[in-house]
């Protein structure tokens, strides 16, 4: 902008100058007596002609200016821009990271033929996992079964071994022998049978009946 301004001021300099010389060529003492008779129309000339050449010469300017303007261009404007652009951009020291659960990870974009999903597969045998995903489906369900007053006592066995569960007659007999005469069903039979006992297993404190019942001596234990 300095340069433009000073190179409008070196023209504007010249044109005075040259318009000087111009008149004092033309000026001579005959001519004098003449230009103190100036017309009306002669002064109003030169007034526009003033004008026209004053607006000439700021449209000028304004034009250099708006391409001085529209020509400037930073010089570090890519530079700034890649600075900013990457403090914003974390950087990893790794190429892989591996997370809590051991799982790897790549920070960068891996080829179409890569196995990364591959390391990320957990191994297990089917039938565990089956045996597994069926006890939780059915946990729920067979704690309901087991409040059921009318259950059958091989089902309630059954249920109380997976869920890993004391038996009634268990809990009961593991806090103190039953009071004597007092007759109870077998253990081991149906419900259909319907048999009471007073007979106990002394391991275990179970009701059995004399089916269920076996004689063994004192050396055999």
């Amino acid at each position: 902008m300095a340069s433009n301004r000073k190179a409008m001021d070196d023209i504007i300099a010249n044109w005075l100058e040259e318009s000087d010389h111009n008149s004092d060529d033309n000026f001579s003492e005959d001519d004098s007596e003449i230009e103190d008779h100036v017309s009306d129309e002669d002064v109003q000339d030169d007034v526009e002609e003033g004008y026209i050449e004053d607006e000439t010469i700021e449209n000028s300017r304004d034009i250099r200016a708006e391409e001085s303007v529209s020509s400037f261009v930073p010089e570090n404007s890519e530079s700034l821009e890649q600075s900013s652009s990457d403090r914003r951009i974390l950087v990893p020291a790794r190429r892989t990271l591996k997370g809590k659960n051991q799982h790897c990870w790549s920070t960068s974009k891996g080829e179409s033929r890569g196995r990364t999903t591959a390391i990320n597969i957990v191994y297990t045998s089917r039938g565990q996992f089956m045996k597994k995903l069926s006890t939780q489906l059915t946990t729920e369900w067979m704690q309901k079964r087991l409040e059921a007053p009318t259950l059958k006592r091989n089902i309630r066995d059954i249920i109380e071994v997976i869920l890993k569960k004391p038996s009634d007659d268990c809990s009961e007999e593991n806090e103190g022998p039953p009071p004597p005469k007092k007759r109870r069903y077998c253990s081991y039979c149906t419900s259909k049978k319907k048999r009471m006992s007073k007979m106990t297993c002394a391991k275990c404190q179970k009701s059995i009946c004399a089916e269920h019942h076996v004689h063994v001596c004192i050396g055999c234990i």
